[in-house]
């Protein structure tokens, strides 16, 4: 790995934990009102971490494997750290430059009171404002219990304090281009600088809900209480989500952080926070039943997030994906399945999942066809420390895994293959403690190769 080179309370916070070793129940993020309400710095979540004097890769002996386990472990728990550390930096940044060619709401009729419901007066201005206007939301608490529509591109944007009191809303809230068609898209929407309090978990009301986007921007926005979804990217291209916090976005059996249906392609989700709790955190699919495999969701990147108490799968492909689904990089903790596809090609690399039920799941309800034969799954790198059940479940037809580090709970089996036999699937380098097994295949073939795996049983490396 490289070196991360950030500031140096942030680099003495790894230095501490390399050394120390500290596990991974000693870390918790904390909810510091203070912080997040401030003007703290920017702090970025890195992607790399400095590294004791180790080579990565497959490993040859047991030696190499203990050597190999041990560094995984103790930086996995060095990057939750960094999470909680980035995490509590977050803040809105001030962006003066916009201000001076902004359009100031409080002069068009909003009140930004708390009291006041500003929704009719807030359509009124962005009806009367042209395409790509630049509309600033000074500090208040703008009372909008929607339906609000916006039909043209704008750039919304808020500072510390701005905030969007949806706590009454009892549908949709933003629609975007809700008249959009594949020939009839709407360019350059970017929406920053906001927390947007919703009516509370177990609610119908989605926050955003885009149409027919291309260069969509979300950043530096809070997503609190909300029920059914915070943003929903239908049939939406190069998209990006990033440094957003999503807080407590639940309901049962329908919660979703981000939705990504249809023919969605080129969506980027990176330096988030999903906490509190949630459901699915990101999803793909549609509600749409024949789509063509032309019409299915395309490429997804979720990179370098963090994501905790989750009821099911944080991040979900349960419906028609294409992919590449490309996940790296992310921290999962208290979830249920860190990540659960039930199609789309993946590609998971470099994650870190903690007190997990299950690690990875990959199924096949949903596959496209043009995925079978020739593509390769890969799930590579990933550290999993104190799954429940599983590490590794797949059920798909080629797969790498490669390189993966897992410590279970005493039970279960680190990599399961199901019934589905695999055309080709790879197992290269990968170490398993505490399960009962490390390695387990339904319907074992000469398809399956395996080498230089390990189980650590007791305190001693065996060879799988």
């Amino acid at each position: 790995m490289n070196e991360y080179t950030g500031s140096l309370v942030i680099m003495t916070a790894v230095f501490i934990l390399l050394v120390t070793g500290s596990s991974a129940a000693s870390v918790s993020i904390e909810k510091d009102q203070e912080v997040l309400s401030g003007q703290s710095v920017i702090v970025s979540i890195p992607t790399t971490l400095p590294t004791v004097p180790l080579t990565f890769g497959p490993v040859d002996d047991a030696v190499e494997a203990a050597a190999y386990a041990n560094t995984a472990y103790t930086q996995g728990n060095a990057r939750l750290a960094l999470m909680e550390q980035a995490y509590r930096a977050w803040a809105v940044p001030s962006r003066p430059d916009l201000v001076e060619i902004a359009t100031n709401v409080r002069s068009s009729g909003l009140k930004g009171d708390g009291v006041t419901d500003d929704t009719a007066a807030l359509q009124s201005l962005l009806t009367s404002l042209p395409s790509g206007s630049t509309i600033y939301f000074p500090p208040g608490h703008y009372r909008i219990d929607g339906p609000v529509n916006i039909d043209k591109p704008f750039t919304l944007f808020g500072e510390s304090g701005t905030v969007f009191d949806c706590e009454r809303a009892t549908h949709y809230v933003f629609t975007l281009n809700a008249r959009g068609s594949s020939t009839s898209t709407m360019t350059g929407m970017t929406i920053t600088g906001i927390v947007i309090e919703g009516p509370g978990i177990e609610t119908n009301p989605a926050m955003i809900d885009a149409y027919y986007l291309q260069n969509f921007h979300v950043s530096y926005v809070k997503f609190h209480n909300i029920g059914y979804a915070a943003i929903r990217v239908n049939t939406c291209t190069d998209v990006t989500i990033e440094k957003s916090i999503f807080d407590n976005v639940f309901q049962s059996g329908l919660g979703y952080g981000i939705s990504i249906t249809d023919r969605s392609d080129r969506v980027y989700i990176h330096d988030n926070f999903f906490v509190t709790k949630g459901r699915h955190c990101v999803t793909t699919g549609t509600s749409q039943t024949n789509l063509p495999v032309a019409e299915y969701v395309q490429s997804v990147t979720v990179e370098n997030n963090y994501f905790e108490n989750t009821t099911e799968g944080a991040i979900d492909a349960h419906l028609q994906t294409t992919g590449p689904y490309i996940i790296r990089g992310n921290i999962m903790r208290n979830c249920v399945r860190g990540v659960d596809l039930g199609s789309g090609l993946a590609k998971i690399t470099d994650n870190v999942m903690i007190n997990c039920k299950s690690g990875v799941v990959l199924t096949n309800k949903n596959v496209d066809p043009d995925n079978l034969g020739s593509k390769v799954d890969n799930i590579i790198d990933n550290t999993m420390i104190d799954i429940l059940y599983e590490a590794i479940d797949v059920d798909r037809t080629n797969i790498l895994i490669q390189g993966n580090v897992a410590k279970g709970t005493g039970s279960g089996t680190g990599i399961y293959l199901e019934p589905y036999v695999p055309q080709t699937c790879s197992i290269i380098g990968n170490i398993m403690e505490d399960y009962t097994r490390g390695f387990h295949a339904s319907l074992p073939g000469s398809t399956i190769s395996q080498e230089n795996n390990f189980l650590k049983s007791g305190e001693k490396y065996y060879s799988l």
